[in-house]
């Protein structure tokens, strides 16, 4: 609302509300892509080294799905709230990651995926091993944030599991990993489309490999952690639809790709990288103007 530059006496940037509301969104959202390149930025440089956190941000700036992350979606807000639990997390920050960790899983459903992140870091910090327990049992409290947001909202609304049912019946999700491939074995499927779609599913494992290189090629433990169980999440919710929105989040995916880039071989692996990415481009935004996506 603030950004919105609404008040008693109309709007800031507009007569008409609806408008205010959409240029205060774009203005959040823009601003907290522009923290998120800035985070990524520093969290590469100092990891890996100054051109792979310079092409890691510059990835994510130009990546065919930031086109959610520059609108009014809350996946630049995550995004930004999720490299902080891990730039925090870094510096030996860990009750200001946690608080971070608990602002995301307010924002998105995914922010539970920070508690396996949040739970090996706690483990490892050389702290005595009472305070060392009392952390893993905070780490669980985005989770526990998450589930009063759910029943808290559902019961504002008079019904305790509303979120749910509204999962269920507007989306078609049903929690259920074999609607996944019952969809994909019986149903036509479009190559891109609202449902099903062959671009959804190169998405989700495209995703699923990359986190897996993170985890186990890598070796990057809390970041593999964090990606694995950002992709399964909305995997397991019986729905592939949105697999290449919800990706916009899994940083260290940007990460992995700069270090690919930076390694010998780098012009092929540069054109591999940005031809796709300029292609996917075009698609996503010529479907995002035409509204085949909310907008």
């Amino acid at each position: 609302r603030l950004a919105s530059g609404m008040g008693e006496a109309g709007g800031l940037w507009s007569p008409y509300l609806s408008s205010c509301a959409t240029i205060g969104g774009l203005l959040v959202s823009n601003l907290a892509l522009l923290g998120a390149a800035l985070l990524l930025l520093d969290m590469g440089r100092r990891r890996f080294g100054e051109r792979t956190g310079l092409w890691a941000a510059c990835l994510l700036l130009i990546a065919p799905n930031a086109v959610f992350l520059s609108g009014v979606y809350t996946e630049a807000v995550f995004l930004l709230l999720a490299l902080l639990v891990f730039w925090l997390l870094e510096r030996g920050r860990f009750w200001l990651a946690l608080a971070a960790a608990c602002a995301a899983a307010l924002t998105r459903t995914v922010g539970v995926a920070l508690v396996p992140a949040l739970l090996l870091a706690a483990w490892a910090d050389d702290v005595p091993v009472p305070r060392r327990w009392l952390r893993m049992g905070a780490a669980l409290l985005p989770g526990a944030a998450f589930a009063a947001w759910v029943f808290g909202s559902g019961l504002f609304v008079g019904d305790p599991l509303a979120y749910f049912s509204a999962y269920d019946g507007i989306w078609g999700r049903s929690s259920s990993l074999l609607d996944v491939v019952r969809v994909y074995t019986s149903e036509p499927v479009a190559l891109f489309g609202w449902y099903p779609s062959w671009l959804d599913l190169g998405a989700a494992l495209g995703y699923l490999a990359l986190a897996l290189w993170v985890l186990l090629g890598w070796k990057q433990r809390t970041w593999g952690l964090f990606a694995l169980f950002a992709v399964i999440i909305p995997i397991a919710s019986g729905s592939l639809v949105g697999m290449t929105r919800f990706g916009a989040v899994i940083f260290p995916v940007y990460l992995a790709l700069a270090g690919g880039i930076e390694r010998p071989g780098r012009a092929w692996k540069l054109a591999a990288v940005a031809l796709p990415s300029l292609a996917l481009a075009l698609l996503f935004l010529s479907r995002f103007v035409t509204w085949r996506w909310i907008a």
